[in-house]
């Protein structure tokens, strides 16, 4: 039953429901009816650094009449003679009739203590709601490490993996892709592209989306090809599409669809994103060999001169602070003309320091 109203719980009124949504998720997970996603909300739970937010609310608002009853059969706990009216939107939780208690197995009991010492429960106020973390290692700590498979790549390799379901994944140099091999392409198709960059080709499946959780994005699709960009090192992380539809998604708000030839670029440092259009060849021009640079900065200069050529790039004085190049060189480009034409842009100059270095300078 859903409640369109706008929802406001009092602390009391909060603090049981809270407990009820918590059981009733205790439940669905020794009962293995738990998704991926929800398990990971519970795994990952921390009440002291949760907030409440209008959906937490919502959700308890809708379960509560049922989890108490349920609650309370299970606790053998005698509730009240008088019916609970059930669309009522902030009922009561003060049972009024005696109760009668009766004791748990202790194998359940167990099953319980488990659960709890794992998801670290403490009800410490009135705010104790769910938090939902996006942070890709986190969401895999819990998972059996014997049922992950793990892809990575070195500075300068690039790597085509074909996943279980067919779909293919592209991987730029330095790159760390994961999949849980046990859950994939059950009810969904789940990879955490934990740091780097990976151009994805998506078997079709409407029935079962394919996600991908990358450094402060999510990213939904059903089939379709796109580029996702994270890394640790570069303020922005970017979804480029080349076919098809995509659904970028922080922190569990929706940031853009974006279609053929769209791009969303997110920066970290400050939660702004933007949209827009790209040549239909830059979407994974890495993947051919081609360096493009779209508004790069230095950082992002030196990690693909780095990938492309084996070269690490030094700054004299932040002469390249503030500085953004935006340029496209054809594949096999030598170094040095790229060096030429970004240093010609900015007005700087370069030495070749040895095989692996080279400085840029006013």
């Amino acid at each position: 039953m859903a409640f369109k109203r706008k929802v406001k719980l009092s602390k009391d009124k909060k603090n049981w429901a809270v407990l009820l949504w918590f059981h009733e998720l205790l439940r669905q997970y020794m009962d293995e009816e738990l998704s991926d996603s929800k398990k990971t909300l519970l795994e990952d739970w921390q009440p002291k650094k949760t907030e409440p937010n209008k959906e937490d609310l919502q959700i308890i608002e809708r379960i509560v009449v049922e989890a108490k009853i349920e609650i309370f059969n299970r606790l053998s706990i005698q509730l009240p003679d008088s019916p609970i009216i059930a669309d009522r939107a902030d009922p009561e939780f003060q049972p009024t009739s005696p109760r009668r208690f009766s004791f748990m197995p202790v194998r359940q009991l167990k099953r319980y203590a488990a659960v709890a010492v794992l998801t670290g429960i403490i009800f410490g106020g009135s705010t104790l709601l769910f938090r939902r973390n996006n942070n890709s290692e986190d969401r895999l700590t819990a998972q059996s490490e014997s049922s992950k498979t793990v892809f990575t790549t070195t500075i300068r390799e690039k790597k085509q993996i074909t996943l279980p379901d067919g779909s293919t994944a592209y991987m730029n140099g330095g790159s760390k892709l994961k999949i849980q091999s046990s859950q994939f392409n059950k009810k969904q198709r789940e990879v955490w592209l934990d740091e780097g960059e990976a151009f994805f080709q998506v078997t079709k499946n409407p029935q079962k989306p394919f996600i991908v959780h990358s450094r402060h994005l999510t990213t939904v699709v059903k089939g379709t090809s796109f580029n996702v960009k994270a890394y640790h090192q570069l303020d922005e992380s970017s979804v480029m599409v080349r076919t098809g539809r995509v659904e970028v998604n922080s922190d569990n708000k929706r940031l853009g669809i974006l279609t053929p030839d769209k791009q969303l670029v997110y920066h970290k440092n400050n939660g702004q994103y933007e949209e827009s259009d790209i040549h239909p060849e830059d979407a994974m021009a890495w993947c051919d060999g081609r360096l493009v640079l779209h508004k790069a900065d230095v950082n992002e200069l030196k990690l693909r001169i780095s990938q492309l050529y084996g070269v690490e790039i030094k700054v004299e004085a932040n002469v390249m602070d503030g500085k953004y190049t935006t340029s496209s060189f054809r594949k096999n480009t030598s170094f040095e003309s790229v060096m030429e034409s970004v240093c010609l842009l900015h007005g700087l100059h370069y030495k070749i320091n040895n095989k692996q270095q080279a400085t840029i300078y006013q």
